[in-house]
């Protein structure tokens, strides 16, 4: 099967076995749009919801209530870019949306790339931005299972400020001592060039416990 008009990011099976596929719009009438296709087993399109604003949506996480979730941006012209986390029901319909982090100025890297749900609910979710704050830095959240904010953390190996020293969280899991372990790529110093980022965190997301 094809699914025309966006270009694929994700592909996941809901607990209810439904398969989903997210990614971007690139027709004219939704391009640069967030876009989440429901398919049934055999791969045709069940329905589909498309974003009203600029965005791309990278991962999906299934949800024990047989929802999804879905995680990466949204902007709308000439504003900041903000993560973002969308979950929808079986039958598409929007349960709540979140967004835990915008940059404080447009055209920048501000989004969510990777997460999952942990046993009681809550989900931890990882990603990356670009802004005056904390300047280049991979985000890490914790949160509800509403999507509301339990904690954040900003991580850099190379602190920087400078708009090529980019510091990227690609896929986040947990490890069996019920700790963090996340993947990306590290930029700055003296490697100009991505270097592999590998990070072990405690159970709230800190590189020294406490």
């Amino acid at each position: 099967h094809t699914y025309p008009g966006f270009y694929p990011e994700d592909v996941a099976v809901g607990a209810d076995g439904a398969w989903y596929v997210s990614g971007q719009g690139f027709q004219t009438n939704i391009y640069g749009r967030s876009v989440l296709i429901r398919t049934n087993t055999l791969g045709s399109e069940v329905w589909r919801r498309t974003d009203t604003t600029y965005g791309n949506s990278f991962q999906l996480v299934p949800t024990r209530d047989s929802c999804i979730v879905v995680l990466g941006w949204r902007s709308e012209a000439e504003t900041p870019a903000r993560a973002k986390l969308v979950k929808y029901d079986p039958m598409g319909v929007q349960q709540w949306m979140k967004e835990p982090y915008s940059a404080d100025f447009d055209e920048v890297p501000c989004y969510l790339h990777a997460g999952f749900e942990d046993p009681d609910g809550t989900f931890i979710v990882a990603g990356q931005v670009r802004d005056t704050t904390y300047g280049q830095a991979g985000m890490l959240f914790k949160l509800d299972s509403e999507g509301n904010t339990i904690w954040q953390r900003f991580y850099a190996h190379y602190p920087s400020f400078l708009i090529n020293d980019d510091q990227i969280f690609n896929d986040v899991k947990r490890t069996s001592d019920g700790g963090l372990i996340l993947t990306g790529e590290t930029n700055g110093g003296e490697h100009p060039y991505a270097q592999l980022w590998l990070l072990k965190l405690d159970i709230a997301g800190c590189l020294v416990p406490g």
